[in-house]
This record gives structure tokens, sequence and C-alpha cells, in this order.
């Protein structure tokens, strides 16, 4: 009897390493982790831009310009309201540092120790100090590294899935979703236009804790971003790469994230005369942000 239940063990144990997917671990995937009122963390975050833009006219390139530029914020926030999602729609943050560097140049776009309070107004979000809203480059660099809510549909609405998932695993964003998005919406962005997937990649340890990696691949293929006074925008679009490290624990937040986008458009100019001579201008935008976020030990 022994030897029979010996052998029926080594059997399923063969069983088991013949066919590895047998025991693969599958996990939930939960990429919003709402947040409370009053609930406070703090936000390091490094970014860079780039633009390249060739003026033709007439067909011939008359003008190269290229320009580069680089943030580095670090803040503390405090939740003061937070929208159906659980995200934040109003917050104080107060600044450790927020620079911009060009080259050599480390140029302080909010002293400090300032304390900021972003909040939601018409869907856009605004940086106020001392109840003026911020420069436009603090509003810039803010907005870059600190989301706020909409109130409309959430990352696991779009790029989630309600399916358990195993290491490798792929599936399609919901592209409606995303194409009914304010910002989306007001590109002109169309759910045709739009595509793209989410991969569950591997885990990592971050934040101190053991973390689902997810990459999604978004890919909008036309899109009408605003244009320079005189030009039109002819045709642009998009390609973005999301990563971001979610504690197997979804009980906590999220531990990193990362964003890489490029858009590449064509402008021309209008024409104001017959003679006018036929203006164009190509442009390709690179931005790249990476934010950590690290939460009181409770």
């Amino acid at each position: 009897m022994i030897g029979l239940k010996r052998a029926s063990v080594l059997i399923t144990a063969v069983g088991l390493l013949l066919c590895p997917a047998a025991v693969a671990q599958d996990y939930e995937i939960r990429l919003t982790r709402p947040m409370k009122v009053g609930q406070e963390y703090q936000v390091s975050a490094a970014g860079r831009e780039s633009q390249k833009a060739t003026v033709m006219v007439n067909g011939q390139a008359v003008k190269n310009e290229n320009q580069e530029s680089a943030i580095e914020v670090e803040l503390a926030a405090k939740v003061l309201e937070i929208d159906k999602n659980g995200a934040p729609v109003k917050a104080t943050l107060k600044i450790g540092k927020c620079l911009e560097v060009k080259g050599e140049k480390r140029t302080p776009l909010v002293p400090a120790g300032t304390v900021v309070v972003a909040y939601m107004k018409d869907k856009e979000p605004v940086y106020e100090i001392d109840g003026r809203q911020a420069s436009p480059e603090a509003q810039r660099a803010l907005t870059q590294v600190y989301t706020l809510g909409k109130g409309e549909s959430n990352d696991d609405q779009i790029l989630g899935t309600t399916e358990r998932k195993k290491i490798g695993d792929r599936w399609a964003m919901n592209a409606q979703l995303l194409a009914k998005d304010a910002t989306m919406n007001s590109l002109g962005a169309k759910q045709d236009d739009i595509k793209g997937t989410v991969t569950l990649e591997k885990i990592v340890k971050a934040g101190g804790t053991d973390c689902l990696q997810l990459a999604a691949e978004v890919n909008i293929a036309r899109f009408i971003p605003p244009a320079p006074p005189g030009l039109v925008v002819e045709k642009a679009k998009a390609v973005a790469r999301l990563i971001g490290a979610f504690p197997i624990n979804t009980s906590l937040g999220i531990a990193e994230k990362s964003v890489t986008m490029t858009i590449t458009a064509v402008m021309k100019g209008a024409k104001t005369q017959p003679d006018t001579p036929d203006l164009v201008v190509e442009t390709v935008a690179e931005r790249q942000t990476t934010i950590r976020y690290t939460y009181p030990k409770n």
C-alpha cells in the first residue's frame, strides 16, 4: 500500500514537471488603486522632452530645429478630494524640488517648500500657488508628474482585464472607452484610430514589495493636436509605451510607472494669398517620464 502511494506521488510530480503550465501562477490584474481623503505619500519623478522640426518652403528644407529639456520633481502629496474611482481630484503638493534642466542650466520652476493646490476645473488640471495659477512651465511639469482624476473611465476599464493572468499573457485594451476620454475626444481621435495591447511581463521588486510589471503599447493612427498660429495640422500620429509596477497585494498603491510617447505631425501654412509660398513643418516630439511613489509605513 505504501509503495502504491509513493508511486502515485512520483507520477504526479513527474507530470507537473513535464507540464509547467499546469502549475503556472495566475494573478489578479488591478491597475486602479483607490486612494482615501487625507492619504499622504511621496512622489519622485524625472522626465525629458525632445522635439525635432524641419521647415520646408516650396519643397526645400530651409531650417532644422532641435530642442531638448528635462524636469526633476519631488513632492509630498496629500489627498483632499477623490472621484468615483478613488483618484485625487484635489490635493496639496508640498514641493521638495521642481526643476527644469537644459544642458548645464537648472532652473527652479517652483521654490522648494512651496505648497501647491492641485484640482480639476472643467476637466482640466489647475495648479495654484497662493491663490494664483502657477506659471505655464510649472503647470506643464506638474501635469507631467502628478495625475488628477477626471471621473471618467479608470485604467482597469481601459487597460485592465477581469480575468486572472499568467506571466507572458497579453490582451487588447478597450479602444472604445479610451476614445470617449475627454482628452482623446478634444483631439478628434476615433475608436478605429486607436489600437493597443497590454502584457503581464514579469514579477519585479519595487517599493520594497513584489509587483506585477505590466506594459501597454498604444498606437493612435490619427488625431489633431493644437497647432501654432498660422499653421494647420494635416496629419498626426502617436505611439506610447506605458510600464507600471503594481504590487501583487492589491491593497497597496502603485509603486512605479513610466511613460514614453512619440508624436509625429505634419503641419501646413495657411494660404493667405495665391502666391503665398508652400510652407510645411514636420515635427517629431518625444516625452519620457518615470515616476516613483513612496507611502508611509502602516
